[in-house]
């Protein structure tokens, strides 16, 4: 399930939920999202999390990236590749993120590809 589906909207002038809960668990909540949609998504929400987001990339991209972005490192040396910088460890900013997750996904749809190439040649 997606974060969207259960965001609920904040009546104008109360404060949200995730407002009120220390930063600390805040931060462990974005790294343990299911993926990186999810984390932009929770971004969105306000202007609290989206800066908790922002000022805290790079630890919560230590957690999350891993062990959510297939070929992760692979996506993002590809990303130091794309941006003319290397990226160092997981010190990413958010764009870095946006093209991480989607060098993921283009590297996974042309794995499926060529195994279903492979596979047809394999057959004949």
């Amino acid at each position: 399930m997606s974060i969207q589906q259960h965001t609920q909207p904040v009546v104008q002038g109360s404060r949200h939920a995730f407002e009120r809960l220390p930063l600390e668990l805040t931060i462990s909540i974005f790294g343990h999202l299911n993926s990186l949609s999810d984390a932009f998504a929770l971004a969105a929400t306000c202007r609290s999390m989206n800066g908790i987001w922002t000022k805290n990339l790079a630890h919560i991209y230590r957690f999350l990236g891993p062990r959510v972005v297939q070929c992760e490192r692979d996506a993002r040396i590809l990303r130091g590749i794309q941006s003319g910088i290397p990226i160092q460890g997981f010190d990413v900013s958010v764009d870095d993120v946006r093209h991480i997750s989607r060098n993921a996904q283009m590297a996974e749809k042309a794995v499926l590809i060529f195994e279903r190439d492979v596979s047809c040649e394999a057959i004949r």
